[in-house]
């Protein structure tokens, strides 16, 4: 441990990129703490991840982050299309270029 995992998110309903800080056996149930790259703890089973490979991980694209508070009208939905859709990654992208502006990105307004 650390060890990078993949991890189907309830939540976000897409594979994330997981690192994985421990592991536990408890009643014959194997259970593993994670960090989410952007921040954030999690668990799951440990038959709910897949640990990757030295090759796996030499493929990995450098992640860039981005944090700001900012007023979005859309509703929940529309937000959550966003964020998880791969047509709308690259119109994101470049949101998170320091040297962009923020702006309008389908029905979402960023202020």
């Amino acid at each position: 441990m650390p060890m990078l995992a993949h991890f189907e998110s309830p939540y976000s309903k897409r594979e994330e990129l997981i690192i994985v800080i421990q592991a536990l056996n408890i009643d014959n149930d194997s259970v593993v703490g994670f960090r989410y790259l952007n921040g954030g703890n999690g668990s799951a089973r440990l038959s709910e991840i897949r640990f990757l490979t030295d090759n796996e991980i030499k493929k990995e694209p450098a992640s860039q982050f981005f944090s700001q508070t900012v007023t979005i009208f859309a509703s929940t939905y529309a937000i959550q299309e966003v964020l998880t859709k791969p047509e709308y990654a690259t119109a994101f992208q470049s949101i998170l270029n320091y040297h962009n502006p923020l702006k309008k990105i389908g029905e979402i307004q960023l202020m």
